[in-house]
């Protein structure tokens, strides 16, 4: 469908103006939950060695990046103790590509073998984990960090609410 591939495209542009345009906490709130809301579920652009980029991945990532380009003197760039659990994430990923390199038989319509995992699919794991994961509880604990920050939230996903629930009427 032309117009769900329209959206994906259009997404990041879109989430760089709002950060261009709005203060940090009231764009991340509008991209991350309208993208949530109006990007289509089963839409990806795979590119090749790469993970799949969906609904769930652009908008951190087009967040991230208007965080950086825009309002960098909000980016805290000390590790917390609670991001080191990212770390250990990761570390899962190694050792699960590590433990995963066997070929796996499979039965069915085509039965066959499974390829196992190559050092490449580290990569493949962490970036959908740091997009999906990390970006956001960056984010969140970049942004979100004050009391007007917080009601600016809320006060966004209350108009989220609303604006989604008109096609239920």
């Amino acid at each position: 469908n032309i117009v769900a591939w329209l959206a994906l495209i259009a997404c990041i542009p879109v989430v760089l103006v709002l950060f261009r345009q709005c203060p940090a906490p009231k764009a991340c709130a509008l991209s991350i939950l309208g993208c949530a809301m109006f990007l289509p579920e089963k839409v990806e652009w795979d590119p090749p060695l790469l993970p799949p980029f969906d609904k769930a991945t652009i908008p951190a990532l087009g967040a991230l990046i208007g965080l950086l380009l825009w309002h960098r003197a909000r980016v805290d760039r000390r590790f917390e103790r609670i991001d080191w659990l990212f770390g250990l994430l990761l570390i899962g990923n190694v050792i699960t590509v590590l433990n995963n390199a066997d070929r796996v038989p499979y039965a069915g319509e085509k039965s066959g073998f499974r390829e196992g995992l190559a050092s490449f699919d580290v990569l493949s794991m962490s970036i959908p984990d740091s997009l999906q994961i990390f970006a956001l509880f960056f984010l969140g604990r970049t942004i979100f960090n004050g009391r007007n920050a917080l009601y600016t939230f809320a006060t966004v996903l209350a108009a989220c609410g609303l604006v989604y629930s008109i096609p239920i009427l």
